[in-house]
């Protein structure tokens, strides 16, 4: 009885029968091409998500940069000739900062739209293409009309090492997991390397609207005293008149 079951009666559980692979030969609808598309439409939605964020930064710092110019000019046009080239100094090297910062932005920005055009037009990215070949667990598994052709053992058991392999679509998963952390990772980068850039700009800002009050300070003194020797003088002056 043992020796007369069906062929597919032996087969895992997680490998289709034979009527389901006939019927699939018509159409990519087996299991390895429904989870390559899930995986498409994943990694899709995973640079959605760097664009958007990426530009919501890129969107920050050049508003930052703007802000950070219009306070310069209003310091610029208040300050006394004196504190004039220590302002635009600080000036300077915080625009500096803002402006590659902002460069590697665009940069990153303009990788994932390339990625994502890829994926739209069916192709994997580059970058994932060069770690598939070099992965050995991605040959290619035989087709199922090879698998129908193929007779069974004397045995009445299935040959197995022409079963497709079961392992591809958990290391495409594990590859987009992968690139999923990794991604998050150079989020969590980017946005302390921004956290610490904002707050150097803003301790420059400060020591520089220090400075700056410290020099007003300075004039109204002297400005003072100055009075102060004018209305002197006028007095001693007027007592000279009068003897």
């Amino acid at each position: 009885a043992e020796h007369t079951r069906s062929p597919s009666a032996t087969l895992p559980s997680n490998v289709p029968s034979c009527r389901s692979l006939s019927s699939s030969e018509d159409g990519p609808s087996g299991p390895s091409s429904l989870s390559d598309g899930g995986l498409a439409h994943n990694l899709q939605d995973s640079v959605r998500h760097r664009i958007l964020y990426l530009s919501e930064q890129l969107r920050v710092e050049k508003a930052s940069r703007d802000g950070n110019t219009v306070s310069y000019l209003k310091l610029v046009s208040k300050a006394d000739r004196h504190q004039v080239p220590h302002i635009r100094q600080a000036f300077e090297k915080v625009n500096q900062r803002a402006s590659a910062t902002i460069a590697q932005i665009e940069h990153r920005l303009r990788q994932c739209h390339q990625q994502l055009q890829e994926l739209e037009e069916g192709c994997r990215p580059k970058g994932l293409l060069l770690m598939a070949e070099s992965d050995p667990a991605n040959c290619e598994p035989p087709s199922e009309k090879a698998l129908l052709s193929e007779p069974p053992m004397p045995s009445g058991e299935d040959r197995p090492v022409n079963l497709p392999d079961a392992s591809t679509p958990f290391t495409e998963e594990s590859r987009f997991q992968s690139s999923q952390q990794g991604m998050r990772l150079e989020t969590e980068d980017v946005a302390r390397q921004q956290n610490l850039i904002l707050q150097k700009v803003k301790e420059e800002l400060e020591e520089a609207k220090r400075f700056h009050i410290s020099l007003q300070a300075s004039y109204h003194s002297l400005k003072e005293r100055s009075l102060t020797d004018l209305q002197l003088l006028l007095e001693s002056l007027q007592e000279e008149k009068c003897r």
